[in-house]
C-alpha cells in the first residue's frame, strides 16, 4: 500500500472546501496569501521544477526580484532607497543580498571575458620602464586576486564611504545603519553596472577593448554612479555634488592606500621582485606561462636552479605547465631541488596527486628513495593516496620493502591500514613482503585484521606463508 508521507487533505465529495490554514504560521487563510506572514498558499506537492521556477521568479521578477531592484536603482536610486528605509521593503531585495548577487555577476563576466574575449590580466599590462618582469607578474597576480575577493574589497570601500556620508550629511540625521544601507545599495549597483563594461570585449578586438579600458571604465562607473546616487538620495545641489565627490574619493582613496601599503610590505619582504636579473625574469616568464619567453631566457644563460623562495621547476608544476617543466628539466633543472616548503618536486607531485608530473620527474632522475622529514619514501606517501601514484614509482624501480621507524613501517602496511585493495594488490604483485613488522610488532596482515579489512586480510593471508 502506498502511503503519502505528507498530509494533503481533500474536501469530501459534495462539500465545499474549508478555509485552509497557513503551513508556515498556521493562521487562517482568506486568500492565496497569508495575512499574518505573507507566505503564498500552495496545495501542490513540492518538486524540483517548482523550486527552480520560484528561484527564477524571485531573481528576475521585474517588480520585486533582482532585476526589479536593479531597475529601481537605475531609474530612481534616491526614491528607492528612501522608501526602503521608510519600511517599504517588499519591492526590493535586501541590500546585502543585492550586493552579493551583483558581485557574483560581475565576477562571472570577468571570468568569461578572460576566457573567451581575450581580456585577461596579463603581466604585459604593467610593462613600464623601471618595472622588472618579475614585479609585472606580481602586479598581474595581485590584480587577479582583487577580483577573486571583490566582495570583501567592495565592503571595505563601503565603510569609508558610509563614514564620509555620515559626516558630510549629518544634518539629515540618519543613523549609521541607515547610511550603510544606502552605501550597500549604491556599491551593489556599481558592481552590476561595472559588469556591463565587459560586454564590448565580446565584439571588439583586444587592441581596442582590453583590460586597461575595462579598468578605466570601472573607475568612471564607480565615481559616476556614487555621485548620482548621493545627489538623488540627499538632494540636488552644487554642495551635494562636491560632497559626493569627496565621499567617493574617500572610498577609492582609502582602499587604494591600503593596497599600496600591502604591496609595499610584500615587496620589501621579497626584494627579488625589483631585481632585474635574468633568473628573476625567467621566474616571471614561468609564472606567466610564456614558454617562448622561457626559452629565450634559457638561451641567454638563465639558470633554472636559482635560489629563490620558489624554484622555477616548482612554479611550473604549480602552474600546471608541463611544456615549461620539460624545458626546465632539459635545461638542467634539478629534479631534487627543494624550496621553502622542504619538499622535493616528486613529493610535491604526490601531494598534488599528479601522476603525469611524477612520470616526468622520474624520467629526469628524481630519486624515489629520497625520504621526507618523517622518514617516508615516495612510495609510502603514494600508498597513502592512490594506486595511480603507486604505479609510476613501481615502474621506476622504487624499493617496495623500504622501511621506516613507525608502526606502519612499509608501503604495504600503509595501504592495508587505509583499506585499499588496488594498492595492496599492486604492491604484492611487485614483491612486497607481508611478513615485515613495524615498531609495534604488527605486520600487514595484523594491520588489515585490526582495521577490519577482511578482503585485504584474505589476500595477505594467502601471501603470508608463501616463500619470500
Amino acid at each position: 500500500m502506498n502511503v503519502d508521507p505528507l498530509p494533503h487533505p481533500q474536501p469530501a465529495a459534495g462539500k465545499p472546501a474549508q478555509p485552509a490554514a497557513c503551513a508556515n504560521c498556521e493562521a487562517a487563510l482568506d486568500g492565496p496569501f497569508c495575512a499574518a506572514c505573507g507566505q503564498r498558499h500552495r496545495t501542490e506537492r513540492l518538486s524540483l521544477g517548482s523550486l527552480f521556477a520560484e528561484f527564477v521568479q524571485r531573481l528576475f521578477n521585474l517588480d520585486r526580484g533582482f532585476l526589479g531592484t536593479a531597475k529601481a536603482l537605475t531609474v530612481a536610486p534616491g526614491t528607492t532607497i528612501r522608501q526602503y528605509l521608510a519600511g517599504r521593503r517588499r519591492q526590493v531585495l535586501n541590500p546585502f543580498t543585492y550586493l552579493v548577487l551583483a558581485t557574483a555577476i560581475s565576477l562571472i563576466f570577468h571570468r568569461l571575458s578572460s576566457r573567451f574575449a581575450d581580456v585577461g590580466i596579463e603581466a604585459s599590462l604593467f610593462a613600464q620602464e623601471g618595472i622588472p618582469p618579475a614585479a609585472q607578474v606580481f602586479f598581474a597576480r595581485f590584480v587577479e586576486w582583487t577580483f577573486d575577493h571583490s566582495l570583501w574589497i567592495t565592503l571595505a570601500m563601503a565603510i569609508p564611504f558610509t563614514l564620509a556620508c555620515q559626516l558630510l550629511f549629518r544634518r539629515h540625521r540618519l543613523h549609521v545603519a541607515e547610511t550603510a544601507v544606502f552605501a550597500l545599495f549604491a556599491f551593489g549597483h556599481v558592481q552590476l553596472l561595472g559588469s556591463l563594461i565587459y560586454l564590448p570585449s565580446f565584439v571588439l578586438p583586444a587592441e581596442i577593448w582590453n583590460f586597461r579600458q575595462v579598468s578605466q571604465g570601472s573607475i568612471v562607473v564607480l565615481i559616476g554612479y556614487l555621485v548620482v546616487a548621493v545627489v538623488a538620495f540627499y538632494g540636488r545641489s552644487l554642495g551635494t555634488i562636491i560632497k559626493a565627490l569627496v565621499a567617493a574619493g574617500a572610498a577609492w582613496g582609502s582602499i587604494f592606500s591600503a593596497i599600496a601599503v600591502g604591496i609595499g610590505i610584500f615587496i620589501s619582504l621579497n626584494p627579488h621582485l625589483l631585481a632585474d636579473t635574468t633568473e628573476d625574469n625567467l621566474l616571471a616568464a614561468v609564472a606567466s606561462k610564456q614558454p617562448e619567453v622561457v626559452a629565450t631566457f634559457l638561451a641567454e644563460g638563465a639558470t633554472p636552479n636559482a635560489e629563490r623562495r620558489q624554484t622555477a621547476l616548482r612554479l611550473a608544476l604549480e602552474s600546471d605547465s608541463m611544456e615549461i617543466a620539460r624545458m626546465l628539466l632539459a635545461a638542467g633543472a634539478d629534479p631534487e631541488s627543494r624550496d621553502g616548503s622542504s619538499r622535493s618536486p616528486l613529493q610535491y607531485a604526490i601531494a598534488a596527486r599528479r601522476p603525469e608530473w611524477m612520470k616526468l620527474l622520474l624520467a629526469h632522475g628524481a630519486d624515489p628513495e629520497r625520504r621526507d622529514q618523517d622518514g617516508s619514501t615516495a612510495l609510502m606517501l603514494a600508498s597513502a593516496s592512490s594506486v595511480r601514484l603507486v604505479e609510476p614509482l613501481l615502474a621506476a624501480g622504487a624499493e617496495v620493502d623500504a622501511q621506516r621507524d613507525a608502526p606502519l613501517a612499509t608501503a604495504l602496511m600503509i595501504a592495508a591500514n587505509i583499506g585499499s585493495p588496488k594498492r595492496v594488490d599492486a604492491l604484492l604483485a611487485a614483491g612486497a613482503d607481508p611478513r615485515i613488522v613495524g615498531s609495534e610488532g604488527q605486520n600487514a596482515l595484523d594491520v588489515a585484521h585490526s582495521r577490519v579489512k577482511e578482503p585485504l586480510a584474505t589476500a595477505l593471508a594467502e601471501m603470508k606463508d608463501s616463500p619470500p
